[in-house]
């Protein structure tokens, strides 16, 4: 776990979130007896690179946990291996306990379905403890907008704060799981992502039936109702294609957008819509595809009720496949940075489908393109023009 403290105050600011940090007074600063409340801890790495923009670096104080008196912090829960019975024993005596998610499931919105996911998964297995379990979760500094919107609909989650605790805060804990160096730890990128939350939840994934395991999406049914205003009712199936990540690294390129549309409209039935702009009009295609971009927009929950409105999904691997996953709709993960076994469960209605070549690229098993992404954009381009549309067509199908 990283710590840091500030000598001097300083406010930190992003579009969505404003965060003040206190510094500990002279004669704190001049014994090093840091007070627990002027101690962040968690996924700080961004707030620290923030605080130095506006301070000396000298200024911005990191301090390793190793560093902190035994017994000052709560219960670390990690791998199930390691914790073993904690959940059996930990709360002799207790009516609750209390665990902090630090960094909460990551950064990433498609992260935070799956993570949430896997504590409803886990929710069975939780109930018949002879305590309650509660969770809160403090997303890091850096998380995109809209991801404390997902945990905040999570039925397993208590409490969400926009940032890392102090140290004061997260001794109020009974124990902590941190998500804080989310690529680093066992397991990430070798199993399903549901299983790898359950396991550092401290739950054997195991123990828990596989149906329970999709990722989490709080559908609005009154908006479901509504996505017949603009996405009239039609004799034919209809298909969203979602072609855009966060990341240029997941993204499709345009001319294979293009050349998918051409493939689907020739050689499927489906009335295609998308839900993003895809940067060039939509018009050759007539009323076979659909540009339903600015009412997506308006929330996470009128793109999820798209979703739920579709027969199909084929998308680049981001939140809108995990949306379809957690609806139970046909669905294909076309990845271009790891293995479908990440994102994709053994059984059920999604596929994964990995461009050609891809693991001979220079992203390969990256969370996002390291270095410039110039440097290798024509390599990537060259790997989607080089997946077929029949192929995508056919593996939609389970072909």
């Amino acid at each position: 776990m990283r710590l840091f403290y500030v000598r001097r105050p300083v406010k930190l600011t992003l579009p969505h979130k404003v965060r003040q940090l206190e510094a500990p007074n002279e004669e704190q600063l001049a014994s090093g007896q840091i007070p627990t409340n002027r101690l962040y801890c968690g996924n700080v790495v961004w707030e620290v690179l923030m605080a130095q923009k506006q301070l000396p670096k000298s200024e911005v104080v990191q301090i390793s946990d190793s560093a902190l008196p035994q017994g000052l912090l709560p219960r670390r829960i990690g791998d199930f291996h390691e914790v073993g019975a904690w959940f059996q024993n930990g709360g002799q005596g207790k009516a609750k306990v209390r665990i902090a998610l630090l960094n909460g499931f990551g950064t990433m919105l498609g992260d935070t379905a799956l993570g949430c996911g896997a504590l409803m998964a886990a929710d069975p297995l939780l109930r018949e403890l002879p305590f309650q379990v509660e969770y809160h979760a403090y997303a890091s500094w850096n998380a995109r907008p809209g991801v404390e919107t997902l945990l905040k609909s999570c039925p397993r989650i208590a409490a969400v704060q926009s940032y890392s605790p102090t140290l004061d805060q997260l001794r109020q804990y009974d124990a902590y799981v941190d998500f804080s160096s989310l690529l680093s730890l066992p397991g990430y990128g070798t199993q399903y992502f549901i299983d790898f939350y359950l396991r550092h939840l401290g739950v054997n994934p195991e123990a828990v039936p596989s149906a329970l395991k999709k990722p989490w999406f709080a559908f609005d049914a009154g908006l479901l109702q509504h996505v017949p205003t603009v996405l009239p009712v039609s004799n034919r199936p209809t298909l969203l294609l979602h072609p855009h990540a966060s990341t240029p690294l997941r993204s499709m390129p345009s001319p294979f957008v293009r050349r998918l549309l051409d493939d689907l409209v020739a050689h499927t039935d489906y009335r295609v819509v998308l839900v993003v702009n895809p940067g060039f009009a939509l018009s050759a295609w007539g009323d076979r595809v659909l540009d339903l971009s600015a009412w997506s927009a308006k929330s996470l929950q009128h793109m999820g009720a798209i979703v739920q409105a579709v027969d199909a999904v084929v998308s680049v691997d981001t939140l809108v496949i995990h949306v379809a996953h957690a609806a139970g709709k046909p669905s294909l993960d076309i990845l271009t940075a790891s293995e479908p076994v990440q994102s994709v469960p053994p059984e059920g209605p999604l596929k994964g489908l990995v461009i050609p070549g891809a693991q001979a690229l220079p992203g390969w098993m990256t969370h996002k393109a390291q270095g410039d992404w110039a440097d290798m954009q024509a390599a990537y381009e060259q790997a989607w023009m080089a997946l077929d549309g029949d192929v995508v067509i056919n593996a939609l199908k389970g072909h």
